[in-house]
């Protein structure tokens, strides 16, 4: 589906919703939801979702990334289309009542 929606050489919409403390993300890609991640329901060894809200800074704090394209770290090449680039703009924050 995400391939259907997806506009190569063009500007992709993309929303994100975090809600709760121990967050649920949902993601939307050009109107598509893409993919939902409750980071309490989380199993992997030595996570602790209690931990990891406990260190979360005061709100406000937003990041963008870009994953790795270090050939070192086993993804390299295979992540990106060849001359691929990623930009944002028109960013918007709102809070969540």
């Amino acid at each position: 589906d995400f391939l259907k929606v997806w506009k190569f050489g063009e500007w992709n919409t993309i929303k994100v919703r975090c809600e709760g403390r121990i967050p649920t993300l949902t993601t939307w890609v050009n109107g598509l939801k893409i993919s939902v991640l409750d980071m309490s329901a989380i199993e992997w060894n030595n996570y602790d979702a209690e931990a990891c809200a406990k260190l979360q800074g005061h709100k406000g704090h937003i990041s963008l990334e870009v994953h790795n394209n270090n050939f070192k770290s086993g993804m390299g090449k295979d992540r990106w289309w060849p001359g691929a680039v990623v930009r944002w703009k028109n960013i918007f924050i709102r809070e969540l009542n």
